[in-house]
C-alpha cells in the first residue's frame, strides 16, 4: 500500500475517531453543567446552520494557500478548540467552542480533493473506498471509547485529552504529506461563494410549486424532521428507558454507526425493487419500526427494530430523490430540492422539539419520532386517492 495514501488513511480515521469520541457523551455534559433540552435543541440547530458555511470557508482557504495548509490550518484550529472542552464548566462554552469545530472541520473533504491531486485518476475510486471506511470505523470506535471513559471520574477531561492528543497525530502527519498547488479556479471571495452555495442548497426550493407538489414537499419535510429528532434524541431514550450506562449506549452507537453503513449497500438491491406502492409500504415500514424501537420492553427489541428501521429509512431517501428527479422536467428542474428540504428541517425542527422535551419528555420524544411519519402516511393515501379521481375525470 502507498505510504502516501497511508498517511490520508490515518488522519481520516483519527478525525473520525475524535469526533466519535464525543457522540454518545456531549449531551449528558451539557446538561450535567446545568443545560436543558431546549439549548441542545438550539446547539443542534445553530450547528446545522453554521455546517452550511463550512464548505464555503474550506474553499476560499484552499484557493488562497493551497490545499495542504488548509488541511494544516483547520486541524491546528480543532486542536486548540478541544484543549478547553475538558477543563471549562461553562455549557456557552462548550456549545460556541462545538459550532467552532462544526465550522471548521472538513477534514475529509480536504482530504479527498488533496488525494485526488497528488494520485493517479483511476486509483481514486480505490483509494476513496478505504477513506470511507476509515471514516466509518472512526465514527465506530470512538464512541465506545468515548462512552466508557465518560464513565471514569474527569471522564469528559480524559477524553478533550484523548482528542487533542489524535489530533496532534493527524497534525504531524500533515506535516508529511507533499506540498500542494494552489488550484487554478478563479478565486471567489468567501461572501459570494456562501452566496453561492446556498443558491444550490436552497434555489430548487424556491422554484416548487407547492400547489401540484405540496405533498412530496411536506412528506419528505416530516421525514427529515422525525430521522433529526431520533438520530438527535435516541441515547436520551436508551438512557431512560432502559437505564443504560455511557459505556453501553457508545456501543449503541458503534452498532447503529455501523448498520447505518451497511444499509447504503443492502438499499443498491432494494432499489431495483420499486413499484407505485413502495412509498406507502416504506413509510408504513418506518413507522412498525419507529414504535418497536419507541416502545420496546428490551433492549434485546430495540436491536432487532433497528434493522429494518434503518434500511427502510436509507431507502426512504433514496426514492425522495427518485421522486423529485421523475417530477422534473425541462421547464420545471426540482431534482434535487429534496435536500434543502431536507437541510429546513434538520434546521428547524430541534430548536421546537427542545422545547417540548422539557415539557413532556420521553413522551414527545416518541410524538415527534412516530406521528411525523403516520402524517406522511396519511397525506401518501389522499394524494394518490385525489391522482387516481383526477385521472377518470380526464
Amino acid at each position: 500500500m502507498d505510504v502516501l495514501n497511508i498517511k490520508f488513511y490515518t488522519i481520516c480515521f483519527l478525525d473520525s475517531l475524535t469526533l466519535g469520541l464525543y457522540l454518545p457523551i456531549l449531551s449528558s455534559h451539557i446538561t450535567s453543567l446545568g443545560g436543558n433540552h431546549t439549548i441542545l435543541g438550539i446547539l443542534a440547530s445553530l450547528y446545522a446552520i453554521v455546517r452550511l458555511f463550512a464548505g464555503s470557508l474550506i474553499y476560499t482557504w484552499t484557493n488562497k494557500f493551497g490545499r495542504k495548509i488548509t488541511l494544516l490550518l483547520s486541524l491546528f484550529i480543532n486542536y486548540l478548540v478541544y484543549f478547553p472542552f475538558g477543563t471549562t464548566e461553562e455549557y456557552m462554552t462548550i456549545i460556541l467552542l462545538r459550532l467552532t469545530v462544526a465550522l471548521c472541520n472538513q477534514t475529509q473533504n480536504i482530504c479527498n480533493s488533496f488525494i485526488a491531486e497528488v494520485n493517479d485518476k483511476d486509483k481514486l475510486s480505490s483509494i476513496y473506498s478505504i477513506t470511507n471506511v476509515v471514516s466509518v470505523a472512526g465514527l465506530v470506535v470512538g464512541p465506545m471509547i468515548g462512552g466508557a471513559l465518560f464513565e471514569e471520574k474527569y471522564g469528559f477531561y480524559y477524553i478533550s485529552r484523548l482528542s487533542t492528543t489524535f489530533l496532534f497525530i493527524c497534525l504531524v502527519t500533515a506535516i508529511m504529506l507533499p506540498p500542494s498547488t494552489i488550484p487554478n479556479d478563479k478565486p471567489m471571495g468567501l461572501f459570494q461563494k456562501v452566496l453561492e452555495d446556498l443558491k444550490r442548497k436552497f434555489g430548487k426550493i424556491l422554484v416548487l410549486n407547492l400547489g401540484n407538489d405540496w405533498d412530496i414537499v411536506v412528506q419528505k419535510f416530516l421525514h427529515s424532521a422525525s430521522a433529526t429528532v431520533f438520530f438527535m434524541k435516541f441515547s436520551m431514550m436508551l438512557k431512560i428507558h432502559f437505564q443504560l450506562s455511557a459505556a453501553i449506549i457508545g456501543c449503541m452507537y458503534a452498532y447503529q454507526g455501523s448498520l447505518t453503513f451497511l444499509a447504503t449497500f443492502i438499499v443498491a438491491f432494494l432499489n431495483n425493487m420499486e413499484n407505485k406502492d413502495t412509498r406507502v409500504i416504506s413509510l408504513f415500514a418506518l413507522a412498525i419500526s419507529l414504535m418497536g424501537l419507541c416502545f420496546g420492553a428490551t433492549l434485546e427489541s430495540y436491536l432487532i427494530w433497528y434493522i429494518p428501521m434503518i434500511i427502510v429509512h436509507t431507502f426512504l431517501n433514496s426514492i425522495w430523490k427518485k421522486i423529485f428527479k421523475q417530477t422534473s422536467n425541462e421547464n420545471y428542474n426540482i431534482e434535487g430540492a429534496e435536500d434543502g428540504v431536507g437541510e429546513v428541517a434538520s434546521i428547524i425542527t430541534p430548536v421546537i422539539f427542545g422545547v417540548f422535551c422539557d415539557l413532556y419528555g420521553l413522551y414527545a420524544l416518541k410524538a415527534f419520532v412516530i406521528i411525523p411519519i403516520l402524517l406522511s402516511i396519511f397525506i401518501t393515501i389522499i394524494s394518490s386517492s385525489r391522482k387516481v379521481i383526477r385521472s377518470h375525470t380526464n
